[in-house]
């Protein structure tokens, strides 16, 4: 308390004026001031002590006598991101999973960049994770399917979401797909050609048969006068066959890949056509003849 004296000397009655001044005393500091259980709440020169809900009494004196929930009387201070406990003679604030604090104060957990075991999100590790108030979001990345904490590879292949060629096979792998060119066919798999075999000399044609390239592949057909599949060819023996056109008067005569036909003895032509000769003939006829004379 603070006095100050003020004479009054010029004024025309004697006597003096006094002023006086205080500071409040803040009791609510002590806590001692007011029940465990009850409020204090300072006043200028005093202050005031009220008990709190389900208390009754002068505030320096509080017993209880009643619950009250005040989480159903919305009476609590809980953070709107935490939960209201309700309890015999209070009640607690605790934070909503996915928030960190006192309840009174929470904030968002981010569990896609939190290390922490406790607090870590359990996406797959072929999923994104997206933190959201409270929580997060998992979404598998786009060559995978499912919920995000479970991702499975999607089969581009089976699915014929795949770019190869018409003329290319479709090799699915973890995450993704490659194209490879049939066998018959060059490029990356995206794009494909024919290859000709034929005139690149990788066919496996025998050396008696013809190659004709085909789309993809090729064909090997043995040549005239030889017979097998292609890549393995044998002569033809036309004359022990009888696949030849000689005369019945001349002779066959095979050859690689082919023959040819001679006139017999005593014919002439050219093996196909045979002609015998005059004087045979005549000879032929005396001889009968002499035979029929001698016997």
């Amino acid at each position: 308390m603070r006095i100050v004296f003020e004479t009054d000397g010029d004024k025309e009655y004697e006597g003096f004026h006094m002023t006086w001044s205080a500071e409040d005393e803040n009791e609510c500091l002590d806590s001692g001031t007011c029940h465990a259980n009850a409020t204090c709440v300072n006043t200028p020169g005093s202050y005031q002590c009220t008990c709190m809900i389900s208390y009754t009494g002068d505030g320096k004196s509080c017993t209880w006598y009643k619950d009250f929930n005040e989480c159903d009387l919305n009476l609590d201070n809980c953070h709107e991101d935490a939960l209201c406990i309700n309890t015999l003679t209070h009640f607690e604030c605790r934070c909503k999973p996915g928030f960190l604090g006192d309840g009174l104060h929470c904030v968002d957990i981010n569990e896609c960049e939190n290390a922490e075991l406790a607090y870590k999100h359990n996406c797959h590790m072929n999923a994104s994770c997206t933190n959201t108030h409270g929580s997060f979001l998992c979404m598998c990345i786009s060559v995978y399917t499912g919920d995000g904490v479970t991702c499975t590879d999607i089969d581009e292949c089976r699915v014929d979401t795949h770019n190869c060629h018409a003329d290319g096979v479709c090799i699915n792998t973890d995450g993704s797909f490659r194209c490879e060119c049939q066998m018959g066919y060059s490029g990356n798999g995206v794009l494909c050609s024919d290859v000709d075999e034929c005139t690149e000399n990788t066919d496996n044609c025998h050396n008696k048969a013809t190659c004709a390239n085909t789309r993809g592949s090729y064909v090997c057909t043995c040549k005239q006068g030889y017979s097998g599949d292609g890549v393995n060819c044998a002569d033809i023996d036309e004359c022990s066959l009888s696949l030849h056109d000689c005369h019945a008067d001349g002779h066959c005569n095979n050859t690689e890949g082919s023959y040819y036909c001679t006139c017999d003895n005593g014919y002439t032509g050219n093996g196909v056509s045979c002609t015998g000769k005059s004087y045979q003939k005549i000879s032929y006829e005396y001889l009968v003849y002499c035979m029929d004379l001698i016997t």
